[in-house]
C-alpha cells in the first residue's frame, strides 16, 4: 500500500477545497468496460452493513429514499483509478462539486442509501432497485474533512477501504497500483 500513499497525497492536497468531496468507490475495472461501480455481490452488501450497522462510535447515522432519481455531483474535476490487483475490489478515486443535482431514472424504481459518519469520512451504501434487471449495489467513502493532513487522510482512507474489503475477501498480500491519474 506504501507505493500509492504519496500519489494518493497528492490528490487529495490538489483537491482539497471547502467546496470538493473526494469520493472512493469499490468496483472493478477492465480495458473493455472501464470502471463499473458496483459491488457486484448482495452477499458483501450485506456483510458490509452488518458491520457498519454493529459500530456504536458512528457521530450519525441516517438513511435516505430516491425514487426515480439518483444523486450525482455536478463536476467531476480529477480521477484516480487504483488497482487492488489480488483483492476483490478496485477503488476509483474522484474529486468532485459537493453540489449535486438529482436525475431522473424512470428505469431506477428506488435507491436506498444508508450513510455512517465519524471524524473526517462518511461511509455510504446504496442499494439499487430497478423495474427491470437486477438490482445493484454500491459503496462509498467520502473525504468530508480535509482540514487535516493530505497524508492523514490518504493513509486512514485507505486503511478503511481494507477494512471494508477484507469484510469480503482477505487477500494475504495486498496490492496496489495506480493504474490511472486524470487532471
Amino acid at each position: 500500500m506504501d507505493n500509492i500513499l504519496n500519489p494518493l497525497s497528492d490528490f487529495i492536497q490538489s483537491n482539497s477545497r471547502e467546496d470538493i468531496y473526494i469520493r472512493f468507490t469499490l468496483g472493478k475495472y477492465s480495458n473493455s468496460f472501464g470502471f463499473d461501480k458496483q459491488l457486484f455481490n448482495r452477499e458483501n452488501f450485506d456483510k458490509i452493513k452488518d458491520m457498519l450497522e454493529s459500530n456504536k462510535g458512528w457521530e450519525d447515522t441516517f438513511e435516505e429514499v430516491y425514487e426515480f432519481t439518483d444523486e450525482y455531483p455536478i463536476k467531476v474535476l480529477d480521477t484516480m483509478i487504483i488497482m487492488y490487483v489480488n483483492g476483490p475490489y478496485d477503488i476509483l478515486v474522484t474529486a468532485e462539486t459537493r453540489e449535486t443535482e438529482d436525475v431522473p431514472d424512470s428505469d431506477n424504481s428506488e435507491v436506498n442509501v444508508y450513510t455512517y459518519s465519524r471524524k473526517h469520512h462518511n461511509f455510504v451504501l446504496k442499494n439499487y432497485t430497478f423495474i427491470v434487471g437486477d438490482n445493484i449495489q454500491k459503496f462509498e467513502l467520502f473525504v468530508i474533512d480535509t482540514n487535516v493532513s493530505s497524508n492523514y487522510l490518504a493513509h486512514s482512507s485507505m486503511l478503511k477501504i481494507k477494512d471494508i474489503t477484507g469484510i469480503c475477501d482477505k487477500p494475504e498480500n495486498d496490492i496496489f497500483e495506480i493504474l490511472q491519474k486524470n487532471n
